[in-house]
């Protein structure tokens, strides 16, 4: 599925999100998305080495997000829409995400 059109109605830019460090990607066919729940991930990108890791990432998008970002707050809300799965393994960790995804 091509993200990019859905995301964008929600403020979700990928190339934007991709010079910060970080993008959705695609997660159809991964095992965290076995019971359809998330299509769509929230990830550093690896090469680029800003995050030490996902959790960081997300950490970071949240926070741009509560300061009013559209480019985060866009992510988040597209995950909360397309991909509820992302959403509920990121609140595991940061349960302030549930009430920003929503804002």
């Amino acid at each position: 599925m091509d993200l990019k059109p859905i995301a964008a109605q929600h403020g979700y830019d990928d190339n934007a999100a991709m010079a910060e460090g970080w993008a959705i990607f695609d997660a159809d066919g991964s095992v965290q998305n076995k019971d359809g729940r998330s299509p769509f991930q929230l990830q550093r990108i690896d090469e680029m080495e800003k995050f030490d890791g996902d959790i960081e990432a997300w950490r970071y998008v949240i926070d741009r997000a509560k300061e009013g970002s559209l480019l985060h707050l866009g992510a988040l809300r597209f995950l909360a829409a397309e991909s509820p799965g992302e959403i509920d393994q990121i609140a595991e960790t940061y349960p302030d995400v549930r009430s920003v995804s929503q804002a």
